[in-house]
């Protein structure tokens, strides 16, 4: 028999009705006629279902901001260095739109934790650190040039060339170690005027109380140290002269974020052409006051 547009075989029925499994009265459908009825409401309840995930899931995606990058750093915050490069990579963030976070992490872990995706990268290294690092990848616009240079307390000593030194008897101190100014002061600076140190800060001191005239190092451990609390106010660096070519620092990330190195390398290019790094760097360097 037939009941609308739903339909119930007579031997159903009666083998339902046989044993009693419903109440006088109730009609049973056939699984046809049920899958018809469902099929039938199916469209609309799907539609406001859709509808209604589609609501929840942007409010869920507002409510939960995309993780952040996290880069490492070995330069805290709180002298030029740090606070320079912070800024530069602030600034590179803002502008592709992504969270950031930076990390401060000692150098003797930084490289490991970096290369075993612990971190999503670090600010900056050298360009042939890279080539030793299969999981980081290169992000191709240097950041940074890192100099050595030759360091003076006074602004009365002036060079215009390196082998200036070997006549010119002016005393010289570096950090052992640092091969960029031992290899160029070795053949030039008579020995009884070249003293190698253990590290800056007491290379710097010597040069602030008199006892050496130059300090030959890096430019961005000597300036970092020069705005550093034990020296701010209390030694006055000018530059002498720089001392071989210069080297490029350049950001890495881990090989999972590798989609991002073009599009971060398009801004910090950005950034440099439009001059937005020389001014952060001009603004810590007063902060610091080391211009």
């Amino acid at each position: 028999m037939n009941i609308g547009r739903f339909s119930v075989t007579r031997g159903k029925a009666r083998q339902l009705a046989g044993r009693g499994d419903a109440p006088a009265g109730v009609l049973f459908l056939s699984r046809k006629a049920q899958n018809d009825e469902m099929l039938a409401r199916l469209p609309r309840r799907l539609m406001i279902a859709l509808l209604a995930l589609t609501a929840f899931a942007s409010a869920l995606a507002a409510a939960q901001p995309p993780g952040a990058i996290v880069l490492g750093t070995a330069r805290p915050e709180g002298n030029y260095v740090g606070d320079f490069l912070n800024r530069i990579f602030v600034e590179a963030f803002r502008r592709l739109d992504l969270p950031l976070e930076i990390r401060l992490v000692p150098t003797a872990r930084l490289s490991a934790m970096v290369a075993g995706g612990e971190l999503d990268g670090e600010l900056v290294r050298a360009r042939a650190y890279g080539d030793s690092q299969p999981n980081l990848v290169r992000v191709e616009a240097p950041v940074v040039d890192v100099h050595f240079a030759l360091w003076a307390a006074t602004p009365d000593i002036s060079l215009t060339r390196l082998d200036e030194l070997a006549t010119r008897e002016l005393s010289v101190n570096y950090v052992r170690g640092v091969l960029g100014c031992e290899q160029a002061l070795g053949p030039v600076v008579p020995p009884k005027l070249l003293t190698a140190v253990n590290a800056s800060e007491p290379a710097l001191e010597m040069l602030r109380l008199g006892r050496v005239q130059i300090h030959c190092g890096i430019d961005f451990t000597v300036l970092a140290l020069a705005g550093s609390a034990e020296f701010k106010g209390r030694l006055k660096l000018h530059k002498v002269l720089s001392v071989g070519e210069p080297t490029a620092f350049y950001p890495y990330l881990h090989r999972r974020n590798a989609t991002l190195a073009p599009r971060l390398a398009a801004v910090l290019t950005e950034m440099k052409n439009d001059g937005s790094i020389a001014r952060l760097q001009a603004l810590t360097k007063k902060e610091f006051g080391l211009e």
